[in-house]
């Protein structure tokens, strides 16, 4: 699947504007907390949830539930590539990534329960 650009996803949104707007704001910011908790490195200012965070996350619990968000969100810190083990020595933890694709959300929620089978506890 290719990558929305901002004209699609705002036709996205206004397809699906009564599932959009039923997400409950709680939700939102328990999925925004998570991904405070895991990617953010603690220096500089703490990230602040705006509403271009916000219609991330809105559209994330729309299409892959809100324990697969969670999950996901977990999950991208056993990925070596996306923890800045990569060439750029860049780590790619953004809302936006982890939540863009359906294969991208599976496969980081995977990672996690993968490690959970081998121990893990979340923190």
């Amino acid at each position: 699947m290719k990558r929305r650009a901002p004209v699609q996803k705002k036709l996205y949104d206004q397809e699906n504007a009564a599932g959009l707007a039923g997400i409950d704001l709680s939700e939102i910011q328990e999925v925004f907390d998570q991904w405070v908790k895991f990617h953010w490195s603690g220096s500089g200012r703490r990230p602040v949830l705006t509403s271009s965070r916000e219609q991330t996350i809105r559209r994330g619990i729309f299409k892959y539930g809100f324990k697969r968000c969670l999950d996901a969100i977990e999950g991208v810190q056993f990925s070596e590539w996306h923890m800045g083990a990569n060439p750029a020595g860049k780590r790619y933890t953004s809302l936006d990534l982890i939540l863009r694709e359906e294969w991208r959300v599976n496969k980081f929620a995977r990672s996690l329960a993968s490690e959970r089978k081998n121990g893990y506890t979340s923190p």
